[in-house]
């Protein structure tokens, strides 16, 4: 199981790849532009930061302007991953696209049968939306789980990408359901740190620590 970095902060992947827990950075125009710089350039930068996968989503609404926009993207690196939208237009596009053996992966995936047509053609991987699809009252768990039999069962090589993960929570619970990949922001691996009871618990001990006497923890912390 791999961790793909919801960013498009260099400092945030630069941080969490020293933590081990950048396998592949997953971006989108707005998550580019929301850091304050030409996407485009950002994009670049990213790139240049390792050999791991890198997604790059498309913008133009139609065939040609996707497979022109996609086939610009590629150019940048081998790394590059090509987001796709779910819906007919897609399927076109991802099919011309891996047949030029352009990586692909396809998003805006919010039920597992919206997956099943590009498991067909082999993408490279399908993102399924976990805390949005929730957000309107669709719990994800059984989708997680079945899609990745699906794939199994099918004998597809798509990796299924658990995405939109925004709390401890639904990183457990997307880890359980055994995907190929799971992306999580910056914001999130932080909260698994914060949590407050080991906040409690660990100034709770140091301090009880601190009311030993003194000669009987210096051998212990090395004050002799």
């Amino acid at each position: 199981m791999k961790f793909f970095l919801d960013t498009a902060s260099l400092k945030d992947i630069a941080y969490w790849q020293t933590m081990g827990l950048v396998d592949g950075v997953t971006t989108n125009p707005v998550i580019l532009a929301k850091a304050g710089v030409d996407p485009y350039a950002r994009l670049k930068d990213i790139l240049s930061l390792g050999d791991f996968p890198v997604s790059a989503q498309l913008t133009a609404t139609d065939k040609d302007g996707m497979l022109a926009q996609a086939t610009r993207f590629a150019s940048l690196g081998q790394n590059i991953v090509i987001k796709v939208p779910a819906c007919p237009l897609g399927f076109s596009v991802a099919s011309a696209l891996k047949s030029e053996g352009v990586r692909v992966s396809i998003t805006l995936v919010f039920t597992p049968s919206q997956a099943l047509p590009f498991l067909r053609v082999h993408v490279d991987y399908v993102s399924l939306f976990v805390a949005v699809t929730e957000d309107a009252g669709l719990q994800q768990d059984h989708s997680m789980t079945t899609l990745r039999t699906a794939i199994d069962a099918m004998g597809s090589k798509t990796q299924l990408i658990c995405c939109s993960i925004r709390t401890p929570d639904h990183l457990w619970r997307a880890v359980c359901a055994n995907p190929h990949v799971i992306t999580v922001p910056p914001s999130c691996w932080e909260d698994t740190f914060r949590n407050p009871l080991f906040a409690t618990w660990s100034q709770r001990f140091l301090a009880q620590w601190s009311d030993m006497p003194q000669d009987l923890r210096a051998a212990y912390d090395g004050e002799e």
